[in-house]
């Protein structure tokens, strides 16, 4: 399964093209559902553990109504995304395997967060300016949930608000987003796009009446410097923007076994 989740062309040239120096990481959350009811990261379903081969953890929040991956961080947003298939496909997972998967913003009562974290110490001049007009500009394209991620800000205008940030442990922390987990092309299109922004927040100023040719033609830029970039650019070429787009109501477990993740 893993050789063929790697299935992108990628020139042996573009291999090496991480622009950025630092580390890229994340913790995105999720539900999951039985209905009526929701299952808990606790008790008969607890799924607690450290992963093999580094791939880090599984966590909870909330209680244990909402769930929580801590994938290793790496430089480059792809294999962060593989840190992420991992963990949602480790064996200890197996017990919620037949459960209804949720992403989005909104679970019940709880709200559900995508945090991406950078592995600088300080935030410098412009970033989360750029990050936070890029989370409106992801929300207008649907990459981020346009319904769901908004409405999360409303149920908890602190957590959720465009410049909510947090440094520690000698990172910083964007926790804007709602969760992007929907499909592995959501993942990688926000990780690619909030690192290049955070890299280069001047690149960012898309126009709001232009924002999907604009954001497209940016991201075409970048694949010409940054390896993220071009696996993003080749996988909306091929596929289409709704390969990359939110889907908050569906299961998105499914989305994570397909043998071509990016269908």
């Amino acid at each position: 399964m893993e050789e063929r989740a790697k299935a992108v062309e990628i020139p042996a040239d573009k291999l090496k093209s991480v622009i950025n120096p630092w580390l890229l990481g994340a913790d995105p959350e999720f539900a999951i559902f039985t209905p009526p009811r929701r299952i808990f990261n606790q008790g008969e379903f607890s799924c607690n553990f450290d992963a093999t081969s580094g791939a880090g953890q599984v966590g909870h929040d909330h209680g244990g109504r909402v769930w929580e991956l801590r994938p290793t961080p790496a430089q480059s947003s792809y294999a962060l995304l593989m840190n992420i298939w991992r963990l949602l496909g480790d064996p200890l997972m197996q017990p919620v395997e037949r459960f209804k998967w949720k992403s989005g913003g909104l679970a019940d009562e709880d709200t559900i967060g995508g945090h991406v974290h950078f592995g600088f110490r300080d935030w410098k001049p412009g970033q989360l300016e750029s990050l936070s007009g890029v989370t409106t500009n992801l929300e207008r394209l649907d990459i981020l949930p346009s319904g769901e991620g908004p409405a999360r800000r409303q149920v908890n205008p602190e957590y959720g608000n465009l410049a909510g940030q947090r440094s520690s442990g000698g990172h910083v922390e964007y926790r804007a987003p709602a969760s992007w987990l929907d499909r592995p092309g959501q993942a990688l299109a926000v990780l690619t796009t909030y690192k290049l922004a955070a890299l280069e927040p001047t690149s960012t100023a898309w126009r709001r009446q232009n924002i999907k040719t604009d954001y497209l033609d940016w991201v075409a830029l970048m694949s010409q410097r940054d390896v993220d970039a071009f696996i993003l650019w080749r996988l909306i070429e091929k596929r289409g923007l709704e390969a990359v787009q939110a889907d908050p109501n569906t299961d998105f477990r499914p989305n994570w076994r397909k043998a071509d993740l990016w269908a």
